[in-house]
């Protein structure tokens, strides 16, 4: 498995596992943004989000959305599935422009 950067290529299967989400969370109809508005803010300047995507053989298994208005971390000793803060600070930062 792969973890990248997403492109906009990806964004079909982006919406595809954000509908599956929905569907789960059993708010299928609360799912309104298209795969061009997903192309459209993502890919922006400067973006609105920035998402990273988990493959295995081209296929799209998980997403990681990033919200970059509201990207903040408090707690450093805590993680989030297999990224721990200091690794999303750090992808943080360099999204921001405050890394090269």
């Amino acid at each position: 498995m792969t973890i990248r950067p997403a492109q906009p290529s990806d964004m079909k299967q982006v919406l595809e596992r954000i509908r599956e989400l929905a569907v789960f969370e059993k708010e299928p109809e609360a799912v309104v943004i298209t795969e061009a508005d997903l192309i459209r803010d993502g890919f922006s300047d400067p973006p609105l989000f920035q998402c990273l995507v988990a493959e295995e053989q081209d296929i799209v298994l998980g997403i990681a959305l990033f919200l970059l208005s509201v990207f903040h971390l408090e707690r450093e000793n805590d993680s989030f599935g297999r990224f721990d803060c200091q690794s999303l600070r750090t992808r943080a930062r360099h999204w921001n422009g405050v890394i090269p």
